[in-house]
């Protein structure tokens, strides 16, 4: 077994609860060094710190432990922070009647996880209907809410036809607030086949002393595969798998409505993928069961390539993006990263300030060209960006929708 196969499975061992801390000190210092990386990337430094925390006194004076421990203790903090602000926003959007939902990490932390540090929550995404987007704007922005940069009626226009979000809103306590009105990206041509669903499947869990409304279970495992493999490319690290695991290796879900959304979704192949490549990490009977009821065929090539790409990716996401809209030939596409809406939002440029943008026209198309000249660099001198290309174009050409 090559030296990454290794710290690859041992990854999925950590994040599956099978890793213990001799096999820890069985790796080699080269391994262990790689082991550690690989998830301070995926900021999973709980994992570490979970994993050595009953041997304190051997591990204290270990940098990596020293770090892991300010990482869990600064990121509880800030879980802490968003958790509370959760409660006020619940409250504002009940009293103003807006149908919304809790999207993903409020969701996960309030459901699934029993150790706040378990799950780090950097920011609360909200769904709410495209309809009373500028309502609950106005809403938010006289609770104290702001934007991290200026916002007016034409951005918000802007914001509904070509995305799926707005930028984000801060909190009074330095919360972030991501409101998205749409699951997929905006287009005249048709509806986001996620959102209504989302929202009138929604159900009802205990959000401090009140209710609050979050996705139906089903909704829940398959935004999660959307987010972490469609929408984006395998790139989302341990942290992914960690949630899905523990979602699918639960009882809260039907199986047949599963089935049925994900076909709804067109997320069956992404569902087998996962489902697939959890089996082979885990004796979990409940999944198990699953994969057999999903009926998609899914080969060995694929499910090793998503096994190695979910927790090692150096292949940038804007470098797939930009490469797929090249070769579809979605130069319309291509030419929207270049709209004043966008560039402001990325480099958080206020209305007026037009010198800003000019200068950030330049700077993503030298960007742009980067890209292009760096990944090629790669691709000629390092055999292991090669390989994870390749990977990539595998996975791609297998679920044809990136």
């Amino acid at each position: 077994m090559n030296n990454n196969k290794k710290i690859i499975e041992y990854i999925y061992d950590i994040a599956l609860g099978n890793f213990g801390v001799d096999k820890f000190n069985s790796l080699k210092r080269s391994e262990k060094s790689l082991f550690i990386k690989i998830i301070f990337k995926s900021r999973a430094h709980f994992l570490i710190y979970k994993l050595l925390k009953k041997y304190e006194e051997e591990y204290q004076e270990y940098d990596y432990y020293k770090k892991a421990k300010d990482k869990v203790n600064f990121y509880t903090y800030h879980s802490m922070i968003h958790i509370e602000e959760s409660y006020r926003l619940n409250t504002i959007l009940y009293d103003n009647k807006i149908k919304f939902v809790f999207l993903k990490g409020m969701h996960l932390i309030n459901s699934y996880y029993d150790d706040l540090i378990e799950r780090p929550v950097r920011d609360i995404d909200i769904l709410i209907q495209k309809k009373d987007l500028k309502k609950v704007v106005r809403i938010l922005l006289e609770c104290g809410y702001r934007f991290e940069y200026d916002v007016d009626e034409s951005s918000l226009n802007s914001f509904l036809i070509n995305s799926y979000d707005i930028p984000i809103l801060i909190g009074k306590n330095g919360s972030r607030i991501e409101v998205h009105f749409s699951i997929e990206n905006s287009s005249k041509s048709k509806e986001c086949v996620f959102s209504k669903r989302f929202l009138d499947d929604s159900k009802n869990i205990k959000l401090g002393r009140n209710l609050t409304s979050v996705l139906s279970t089903e909704d829940l495992i398959l935004h999660l595969i959307y987010h972490g493999l469609k929408k984006q490319g395998p790139d989302v690290g341990i942290i992914f798998v960690y949630d899905i695991y523990k979602v699918l290796s639960s009882n809260k879900y039907n199986d047949a409505l599963l089935l049925e959304k994900a076909s709804l979704y067109k997320l069956t192949p992404h569902l087998k993928m996962i489902v697939r490549l959890l089996t082979g990490k885990t004796k979990e009977k409940r999944l198990h069961d699953l994969d057999k009821k999903i009926s998609f065929n899914v080969n060995s090539e694929t499910i090793s390539s998503l096994e190695f790409l979910l927790i090692r990716n150096d292949i940038y996401q804007e470098e797939i993006r930009f490469f797929k809209l090249i070769e579809k030939l979605r130069f319309k596409k291509l030419i929207n990263n270049y709209n004043q809406f966008s560039l402001r939002r990325q480099f958080k440029i206020n209305k007026n300030e037009n010198l800003k943008i000019i200068f950030s026209y330049f700077y993503r198309i030298f960007m742009h060209i980067k890209i292009i000249f760096l990944l090629i660099f790669r691709l000629v001198f390092f055999r292991s960006i090669r390989l994870q290309f390749f990977k990539i174009k595998n996975i791609l050409r297998y679920i044809n929708d990136f």
